[in-house]
């Protein structure tokens, strides 16, 4: 008699870090329904900062479901709504292809590393004039003597 075979339990890892005034939220496995909910709860501590400024790192994900793809859209929303942003980083085919193929690449912001995310999340600093404390951002023109 052969044993049934379990699929294997799901896998994802979620890392929160700090980069300046944005929260970067890295994952690594595959997004569906049932790894979805500790990202909800990693993504909303993220978007309760002032700005809320998000970076969704998806670069280790290998799979990407439609829950993922909702997660990214309410976030995106909120960001907004509350004067932040959301930028994505993404650069293989199981993230991309979703993205593109359901047109959400022309409503985020899709970057290929990193560092080029926080760099667009640093000109919404600017332009809102507030930093993650809620004081108003350094401004770059000016020496450290104001």
């Amino acid at each position: 008699m052969t044993e049934p075979i379990e699929p294997p339990p799901f896998d994802l890892d979620v890392r929160v870090d700090r980069a300046g005034d944005a929260h970067v939220v890295a994952l690594s496995g595959e997004l569906d329904m049932d790894s979805a909910p500790p990202v909800h709860a990693a993504v909303d501590d993220a978007l309760s900062a002032t700005p809320p400024l998000l970076v969704l790192d998806l670069t280790e994900v290998v799979f990407f479901g439609s829950p993922g793809l909702s997660l990214l859209l309410a976030a995106h929303e909120r960001a907004l709504g509350a004067g932040g942003a959301v930028a994505v980083v993404a650069d293989r085919r199981p993230v991309l292809r979703p993205l593109e193929v359901t047109g959400v690449t022309e409503v985020l912001d899709v970057f290929a590393s990193r560092a080029e995310a926080l760099d667009a999340l640093g000109s919404v600093v600017q332009r809102t004039g507030t930093s993650a404390t809620g004081a108003p951002a350094p401004d770059p023109g000016r020496g450290a003597g104001g």
